[in-house]
């Protein structure tokens, strides 16, 4: 059985996240890997609990941000 409320909390703080300008959220590029490998993990903590959906949006998160900051 999931659970429901931390899926919607989760979604919750993503689309919160969203809102914000990506270059005024790190003070420097290590502050940006730092967060992408904190998604990373989460996006693996929500793929060993079948919840592929937020691993799939976690994954694109973090492509869009190594995009946008010409990180590979």
């Amino acid at each position: 059985v999931k659970d429901i409320r931390k899926s919607i909390e989760a979604t919750m703080v993503a689309e919160l996240e969203e809102d914000y300008d990506i270059d005024s959220m790190f003070e420097s590029k290590e502050d940006l890997h730092e967060y992408i490998g904190e998604l990373e993990e989460e996006m693996k903590l929500a793929s060993s609990n079948l919840q592929f959906e937020r691993a799939a949006e976690i994954r694109d998160k973090i492509l869009e941000l190594k995009d946008k900051n010409k990180i590979l």
